[in-house]
Parts: C-alpha cells; sequence; structure tokens
C-alpha cells in the first residue's frame, strides 16, 4: 500500500467543465502517493429534496488515477463522463493509500470551502444535549429514537466543527445506530452497536477513528436527559417487565387452561397476544409456528422436560 506523502488536503481550483445538474464548486482534492499525483475536481449534486452529506458531491471518475472500487447505484453518468460520490472517492482512498490525515479533518477542511446546508431533514431532537459532553464535542448528534419489539434503536451522526450548532451540516455523515434491550427492572442493557450492511462506507472508517467512543456501552454515551428521552419514547410493554423464564411460565399456564383452543392455532395464537404475552408488533404466524413446541410441553410435560 502506498504511502500518501503530500496531502490529502483541499484547495481552491478554477474548473471548466461543466455538467448538466451539477455545479462545479472550484475545489479540488489532492495528494501524492507514489507514482499517483491526484488532483480531483468537486462538483455538487443539484437536488429539489432535503439531502446532506458528502455524497451529495461528485468527481469524475477520468480523473482518479488508482483502481477504483465503487457502487453504480450510487453513480451519474452525465454527458458520458462517470461521476462518482465523494464519499465511494475516499473509502477507496483509504483503502489504497496510507493516509496520514483522518477522514474527520479532511471533511472539517471542506467544510470551509462550502455554503451552510440549506435542503435537510429536520431534526426534533437539535438543540438538546442527549449525549454526553466529551460525546458532544467530537461531533456526535442524536437524530432518531426507534423503538422495535425489546429493542430502542438510536441513530447518531457526525458533524465537522463549524456545524456543531446547526441543525444541519452539509457534510454530516452517519455511524448507523446502536440498540438499547428493555429490561424487566424498566432499565435498558449496556447495548450494543448495529453493523453497517457494508464497510464500505465512511461511517465505517469514522467509527474506527472514534475508537475511544465507540469502546464505551452504547448506554454509556448517553446524558440523564437523553435516557430519560430513551425511556420516554419506549413503548413499554407487559412483556418487557418479564424475565424469558417468567414469560415462558406465563405463556404455558395460558395455553393450559384454554384447552379449547388447541385445535385452532391461528385464535390461540391471538388470544395469547391480546393477553399480552406477546408483543403488539409480533407476527401472528410467528405465534402460531410456537404453539406446537407449547402443546406438546403442557400435554406431555415430562417428555418436553
Amino acid at each position: 500500500m502506498s504511502q500518501i506523502v503530500l496531502g490529502p488536503f483541499f484547495s481552491r481550483y478554477p474548473q471548466s467543465k461543466k455538467f448538466s445538474g451539477f455545479v462545479p464548486l472550484g475545489v479540488n482534492l489532492e495528494f501524492v502517493a507514489g507514482d499517483h499525483t491526484a488532483n480531483l475536481p468537486l462538483y455538487q449534486k443539484i437536488k429539489d429534496y432535503p439531502s446532506t452529506g458528502p455524497g451529495n458531491y461528485f468527481i469524475p471518475a477520468q480523473s482518479i488515477s488508482w483502481k477504483i472500487v465503487y457502487r453504480p447505484f450510487f453513480s451519474q453518468q452525465v454527458n458520458g463522463t462517470l461521476l462518482l460520490p465523494l464519499d465511494e472517492v475516499l473509502v477507496s482512498m483509504y483503502e489504497s493509500f496510507t493516509c496520514p490525515r483522518d477522514v474527520r479533518a479532511l471533511l472539517t477542511e471542506l467544510r470551509d470551502f462550502l455554503k451552510s446546508a440549506e435542503k435537510f431533514e429536520a431534526n426534533k431532537w437539535h438543540g438538546q444535549k442527549l449525549l454526553k459532553e466529551h460525546v458532544m464535542a467530537e461531533g456526535l448528534r442524536v437524530t432518531e429514537y426507534f423503538a422495535y419489539g425489546r429493542g430502542q434503536h438510536i441513530s447518531l451522526r457526525w458533524v465537522p466543527a463549524q456545524d456543531l450548532e446547526e441543525e444541519g451540516s452539509p457534510l454530516s455523515v452517519s455511524l448507523g445506530l446502536f440498540e438499547l434491550l428493555a429490561q424487566p427492572d424498566g432499565e435498558f442493557s449496556p447495548g450494543k452497536w448495529r453493523d453497517f450492511r457494508t464497510d464500505r462506507n465512511l461511517g465505517t472508517l469514522l467509527r474506527k477513528e472514534l475508537n475511544s467512543i465507540m469502546q464505551v456501552p452504547p448506554l454509556g454515551l448517553l446524558s440523564d436527559l437523553g435516557l430519560e428521552i430513551a425511556k420516554r419514547e419506549f413503548k413499554w410493554q407487559p412483556v418487557h417487565f418479564m424475565t424469558p423464564k417468567e414469560l415462558k411460565v406465563a405463556r404455558l399456564d395460558f395455553v393450559k387452561n384454554h384447552p379449547d383452543l388447541w385445535s385452532d392455532h391461528k385464535t390461540l395464537a391471538k388470544a395469547l397476544q391480546e393477553a399480552k404475552l406477546y408483543q403488539k408488533e409480533t407476527d401472528l404466524g410467528h405465534i402460531r409456528r410456537s404453539i406446537p413446541k407449547f402443546l406438546q410441553e403442557v400435554q406431555n410435560p415430562e417428555a418436553a422436560g
């Protein structure tokens, strides 16, 4: 792997080439590594809907001197020229070369050349200190609480220093989400980060750079207010306050006390859910598939044991 000996950095550079649907930024990404000299012009995609992040900026593939792997779905073909998103180019650069600067430093530098975000998705949690001070100082922000099943999912984004007080940032990067599991005592588990669908994204690189934060159980990243809101936004149901063993016993007792429903698995499944022994979101088909095992344990407990 070649070492980048100069750069990478962004610099002002006039661009004469134009592409329909894109605005030239007059900014180039530059670096030198071995036989490779990169002088890559940036273009901003014109969009009429809220969209932020490095994926809104593109580089002509013909300007790239190294072999790059990219996802065709996110590329653009304009006037016979292939344009690749900046995030794809940066991921490839960090995969192909040993880079002396981290992604956050590079994006923070680029931010100085850009206007503030004009179109972005509203963040209802903007301005609230939902993470601990040292975590927020690193540029992390909560963007969503999403409860599903036993899990409270919390999505985070990174923003450059220039946008720490702004609701939207032109260079914000998704860090994905972590999941906290509801516990019988009304608290949450320490939590764990959910994997990205693919490692080939800037979020994965930023997670590695934020290693000291990523080593902390996600629950420990939340401020008192952040945890309070996580509990308030979670859809608590009776099953969440039972241990797995208690829940199993309660389900078996229900089945045992309703022999009239043994032959009708669909109705029994619905009855179990209505008795709040399953979450409201649980698919009835899933419950029905568990009933033969319940009946076996109820009708022949010795064999089941």
